[in-house]
């Protein structure tokens, strides 16, 4: 019996529930993210301890290979999961600033024409025709360059409130470097380019290497992560509530913390308050 032909968008399973689906990311962003990390860290965990060992109990040939192809791959999905949250935090921190004590409109869009040119094409507005539009904040943010710039976010979030730096200098540092392998395998066949080695002063000696990752590499993301994930949306809820009104209405305040919940079922890799 000959194989059923289908095209490469028929492969798409419609009905599927994914286990991280977008309605996390509008809710808990925070909480999205974790929880996807956790999951990336869990199923190349799963391949770890099935693929085939040798008699020293290391990977066999074949099966190294395969294992650094999945590691490569999930750099990639993380990378893009992290941006979702990136715009998703942003678009919320947008939406209640429509309770914030003192919020300047136009002050905050020329801060932020300064950064990056917004402009919005009737096109970018035409799908959410006949929906229930959940977030103004998330059209906007979906508009805006340069997510996988750590320094660029920082000076948007800044538009919000000057006093709050969403990332730390080390915070950036990694970032970058995980920007960097995420566009090298995306663009360039998993090859660190001579030019791309010298965007990111760790990776200066790479130049012209191709990604090869440690076989623990998406548990450390997944460790490393969670702190910056952490303390970044912790900044985020502080400043926002700090610029409420007084006497703001506990239903109010309530949203917010529901909106800021950061939650992990791996409960060593919580920072300490």
């Amino acid at each position: 019996m000959s194989r059923t032909y289908k095209e490469f968008e028929q492969y798409l399973i419609s009905d599927a529930k994914p286990t991280i689906s977008n309605e996390d990311y509008w809710l808990q962003p925070a909480s999205a993210l974790l929880k996807y990390l956790v999951e990336a860290k869990d199923a190349v965990n799963l391949c770890q301890n099935n693929f085939k060992k040798n008699n020293e109990g290391e990977f066999t040939k074949t099966f190294l290979a395969k294992l650094r192809h999945i590691n490569q791959a999930m750099l990639s999905a993380i990378m893009g999961h992290f941006e979702t949250f990136q715009r998703h935090i942003f678009g919320g921190v947008f939406d209640f600033s429509a309770e914030f004590e003192k919020f300047n409109v136009e002050s905050f869009f020329r801060k932020l024409n300064k950064i990056a040119d917004i402009s919005f094409s009737p096109l970018s507005l035409a799908p959410y025709r006949g929906e229930s539009l959940r977030s103004i904040g998330i059209v906007l943010a979906d508009n805006m360059p340069g997510w996988h710039d750590p320094e660029r976010v920082i000076s948007y979030f800044k538009c919000f409130d000057d006093r709050s730096n969403v990332f730390s200098n080390d915070d950036c540092r990694r970032l970058k470097v995980l920007w960097e392998l995420r566009h090298s395998i995306v663009h360039t066949g998993g090859i660190i380019s001579a030019s791309d080695a010298q965007k990111v002063d760790e990776l200066n000696s790479f130049g012209d290497v191709a990604i090869v990752l440690e076989n623990n590499f998406t548990f450390e993301i997944a460790r490393k992560l969670h702190p910056i994930i952490f303390k970044m949306n912790k900044r985020l809820r502080e400043s926002v509530l700090a610029q409420l009104p007084p006497g703001v209405g506990s239903d109010d305040v309530d949203e917010i913390e529901y909106f800021f919940a950061a939650k992990s079922s791996v409960s060593v890799w919580v920072p300490d308050d």
